[in-house]
């Protein structure tokens, strides 16, 4: 596809949003926010958290970055979420067959990915793929609770599974 389909598409997509979303819904958010979730997650096109979760507009928090990594503007979005608009949970969500994950695992030097795959290398040694997301889940969840101190503050870590659409919450 050229460029200029790209953009007519991206156009078109707008176009058909603005004839289906809520007017009341748009003009409810637009002097203030109330997501009841942060999600912070992998910037993948095939992991889409509204979708996944059936959120509407204003429902999730959403900060993507592949590898779904946390580094400060990462932590400082969760912050704001936590601190300023009361959010009380926080989902870290990686995901299945994760290019950033399988870069990391497979020692790619690419100077530009290097700050991304020392987060996720950072996690710990492993053979298994699958294994290093889960762990880099967890040490995202971690920092989070040492960096982030609130009474009600839920973090849970959870694997999106692009074959069946489950996410695992027990990992």
């Amino acid at each position: 596809m050229e460029n200029f389909d790209i953009l007519e598409k991206l156009k078109q997509g707008n176009e058909t949003y603005v004839k289906n979303v809520s007017p009341e819904l748009l003009q409810s958010l637009t002097e203030k926010q109330n997501p009841y979730a942060v999600i912070l997650t992998c910037s993948d096109s095939r992991v889409i958290p509204e979708k996944i979760f059936s959120a509407d507009l204003g429902e999730l928090f959403v900060i993507r970055v592949a590898g779904n990594t946390l580094n400060e503007p990462q932590l400082g979005s969760v912050f704001y979420a936590v601190e300023h608009l009361n959010v009380e949970t926080v989902v870290v969500l990686g995901h299945t067959n994760c290019g950033a994950v399988h870069a990391a695992a497979t020692n790619c030097e690419e100077s530009l990915l290097l700050p991304i795959l020392s987060e996720i290398s950072a996690s710990g040694k492993t053979e298994s793929e699958t294994e290093l997301c889960c762990l880099n889940v967890q040490r995202c969840c971690d920092i989070l609770r040492k960096a982030i101190h609130s009474e009600n503050l839920n973090i849970y870590g959870a694997i999106y599974d692009l074959k069946t659409g489950k996410v695992n919450f027990n990992i």
